[in-house]
């Protein structure tokens, strides 16, 4: 069975930073509608009858969305903390990407919302295999002061899902109504969002990003 691919980081990073931040900064952007157009592809944002209102207050169900969101980055720095880079299968899998395949995903995913997405690539570039070598080689000199910075600046799972449980708020997609089974998806699609060096396109770099 062929693997499905944008799950729930597309909730995370979409929910988290890419419509909580721009409330009260850059109102109901383009950009900002944009994010909350795929996240309504993905039952994850309804808005209401007046249309998303970006410049609103977020809601109750905003902060819940938030908080499962959060926890599932949690869990995947988790993983994250207890892994050791290896040049090797990382060359591999990035030798091994397709593009083009990997953008059919992106439509099945999301169908015309994925357009610009895929149009990004162009300006940025990040699939570009020749630039790939430089940024591994940076990741692995550097991985004890990721990790030292993980360490210092994220809390555990385990802290959030007590916090979670102390006021009875969900703390899975499924509690949402959304399929757990999007999630690895959702965060392999995490990277084509906008340009920013997040969790995914490390893991992307690292060649781990179907496993973690």
């Amino acid at each position: 069975m062929k693997k499905r691919i944008l799950p729930v980081l597309l909730a995370m990073v979409m929910v988290t930073q890419l419509l909580v931040l721009p409330v009260g900064a850059s109102g109901s952007s383009r950009a900002s509608t944009h994010r909350a157009d795929l996240l309504a592809t993905l039952n994850l944002f309804q808005g209401t009858d007046s249309g998303y209102q970006l410049d609103g207050m977020p809601t109750r169900l905003h902060g819940i969305q938030v908080a499962v969101g959060t926890l599932i980055c949690a869990k995947l720095y988790d993983k994250l903390r207890t892994y050791s880079p290896d040049p090797k299968k990382a060359e591999d899998f990035v030798a091994a990407f397709c593009l083009q395949d990997w953008n059919d995903e992106l439509r099945k995913l999301l169908g015309s919302s994925a357009d610009s997405m895929i149009a990004q690539e162009v300006k940025e570039q990040k699939y570009d295999k020749s630039t790939h070598p430089a940024r591994l080689q940076k990741i692995v000199a550097s991985w004890n002061s990721i990790l030292a910075i993980l360490e210092q600046e994220l809390p555990a799972a385990t802290e959030l899902e007590k916090l979670l449980d102390t006021i009875g708020a969900p703390k899975t997609l499924a509690e949402l109504g959304t399929s757990e089974g999007l999630l690895p998806t959702i965060f392999a699609a995490t990277k084509d969002i906008r340009d920013k060096y997040v969790l995914s396109r490390l893991c992307w770099d690292l060649g781990i990003i179907e496993e973690i």
